[in-house]
């Protein structure tokens, strides 16, 4: 399948109303002065530049290595951790607490939900169950007035299958959530809460989970991406298939990736996994939004244990870049009402605030459903990581022009059609594929490939249309997604498809000479038969040049023009 990322920009605004924030870290980090020294450096950076007093509390670690099994055991409770946060909560005499920092080895909540056979959340009477689920809920920490309930018991569940019939009962993990009026939970969380927790990547774990089977007919959410390329004039799309692709925009000039596509806790859909950011990998966007399933699981399934996660790699396996993260920490149906996230961090709010607020309005849409207990499933989920007070910035007036590869062996002004198993390479021993750029703007296609055509890279300004077996490595049209119109096959072979700001176009490429610029004396038709090779030389200008499938073209260093170019269409 393909997956898809949008990219944004980010940015900070004044504010007047100082808040509190309460810094947890357990007690091991805070006898480490080299940590110490770097959260101080920390808190004073943000307390100059923002309207946030940070206060150190050292807490009790969650887990702890049993030394003679070299196994993690029970420390503190995440019942305690909540108590600390719910006294300062109500402690308004210092101002407002805004949100809460977890730093460390910190404790987790447990939450389990069950599934029916129809797919609706299972209470008792409902028969068999399905489908169970367990995962660390850090809304746990965000709700401080509010009911979080063990009501539901079966016994023989196994994680992602099956189990019998859900009954009335405690077994010390969470499974229900109520406001303080006794309604199950609508938009009752009182704080923000961010996670910042090392551990699992301080484990050396060899083995990940199998990259999962990609599926050409898999495409992004259009309608998530239309709210997206709406909302920001910087936004570049990009679907990819291959394993590494990803690890290459997200080294370049963005600020904020948003990962829409499929994953386990080890790896993305497209097989990019833990082990392939080595450290140090430098990345530069500063936050990632893993619009996917367990990309942020932390700790093992026996609770016993930390464990590593292709989200956490984003965070601890990173440098320059990956300061903050949002995923998920187990299996979810998706993140509807993204676009109200987006919309909060528009309009200049602090990362940490519109996560906390957008917790409450996704809330709202279970408020009056059947079954409110599906919202556990779909956006409990959720957790934030890494650095809660950075913003977005829009509108950047100065936007970076791209940089074309120098290799450009096809460049057209008008349209490109290229037929009939057409194979275009870097040098005459069949070397590396070559690249082409479009400048055509035209109504109907500006580039056709059909018929196992084979090229490298396309970069085009107007409607591309590759089929029927054709192989290319990149495309990259300069155009909104909204605007821009790509029709590409299930039989393509791609890497990559990008709709990138227009604003971003090489102007440097742009073909300025025109057919007076070249002696029109010599001017003159060519045509190419099968089997047959067409050296081009500097400076030759020809009005329409026709190839055979079978024949070569050879194109030197040097400028030409060429009226019309037909390979392989007759």
């Amino acid at each position: 399948a393909a997956f898809s990322m949008v990219l944004f920009g980010l940015s900070v605004a004044a504010e007047t109303t100082t808040r509190r924030v309460d810094v947890f870290i357990d007690e091991d980090l805070y006898r480490d002065t080299e940590v110490l020294e770097g959260l101080l450096d920390y808190i004073d950076v943000i307390e100059k530049l923002y309207p946030f007093k940070l206060r150190i509390k050292s807490f009790p670690p969650a887990l702890v290595l049993d030394k003679s099994t070299l196994k993690f055991k029970e420390g503190s409770s995440a019942e305690s951790l909540r108590e600390e946060i719910r006294k300062s909560w109500q402690d308004e005499s210092s101002g407002e607490l805004a949100g809460a920092m977890l730093i460390g080895n910190l404790p987790f909540a447990k939450m389990e939900f069950f599934v029916r056979d129809d797919t609706y959340p299972a209470m008792p009477g409902d028969g068999k169950i399905i489908r169970y689920l367990t995962w660390t809920p850090d809304l746990y920490f965000m709700d401080l007035d509010g009911i979080w309930a063990d009501e539901l018991f079966a016994d023989g569940c196994v994680e992602g299958g099956s189990c019998p019939e859900v009954v009335y009962g405690s077994n010390g993990i969470l499974d229900l959530h109520y406001r303080k009026d006794s309604v199950l939970a609508t938009d009752t969380f009182d704080i923000w809460v961010t996670r910042i927790n090392p551990y699992g990547e301080a484990r050396s774990l060899n083995s990940h989970a199998e990259p999962l089977v990609l599926r050409k007919e898999y495409y992004p959410d259009v309608n998530f991406i239309r709210d997206l390329a709406d909302m920001y004039n910087e936004t570049d799309v990009i679907i990819q298939n291959g394993a590494k692709d990803y690890l290459l925009p997200i080294q370049k000039d963005y600020d904020w990736v948003v990962y829409h596509g499929h994953s386990s806790d080890k790896s993305l859909m497209n097989g990019a996994s833990v082990e392939d950011f080595v450290v140090p990998f430098e990345v530069t966007p500063r936050l990632f939004d893993l619009v996917s399933c367990s990309s942020m699981r932390y700790v093992t399934q026996d609770w016993k244990s930390f464990d590593r996660s292709i989200g956490q790699a984003h965070l601890f396996r990173t440098l320059n870049g990956g300061v903050s993260v949002i995923g998920a920490m187990k299996t979810t149906g998706g993140y509807q009402d993204e676009e109200y996230l987006y919309s909060l961090l528009q309009k200049g709010e602090f990362l940490g605030d519109a996560v906390h607020k957008w917790a409450n309005h996704r809330a709202l849409v279970f408020d009056n459903s059947k079954y409110p207990q599906e919202i556990y499933d779909w956006f409990y989920s959720h957790g934030l990581f890494g650095d809660p007070f950075i913003r977005l910035k829009v509108n950047r007036k100065n936007v970076k022009k791209d940089e074309f590869p120098k290799n450009i062996a096809l460049h057209s002004i008008y349209d490109m059609v290229i037929s009939g198993m057409s194979k275009c390479y870097d040098s005459p021993e069949g070397v590396g594929m070559c690249n082409i750029v479009s400048e055509s703007q035209a109504e109907d296609f500006t580039v056709r490939l059909f018929n196992s055509v084979e090229v490298g890279n396309i970069y085009s300004k107007g409607k591309v249309s590759v089929e029927n077996n054709s192989k290319i490595k990149n495309l990259v049209v300069y155009n909104s997604f909204n605007d821009a119109y790509i029709s590409i096959d299930k039989t393509v072979s791609y890497d990559m498809i990008t709709y990138m700001n227009p604003a971003r176009w090489d102007d440097s490429v742009e073909k300025r000479e025109t057919l007076e610029d070249f002696s029109t004396d010599s001017c003159h038709d060519v045509t190419v038969e099968q089997d047959s090779m067409y050296v081009l030389t500097a400076g030759e200008c020809i009005n329409s040049l026709n190839l055979d499938e079978f024949a070569n073209l050879t194109i030197p260093a040097g400028k030409f023009y060429i009226g019309s170019l037909y390979i392989g269409v007759g």
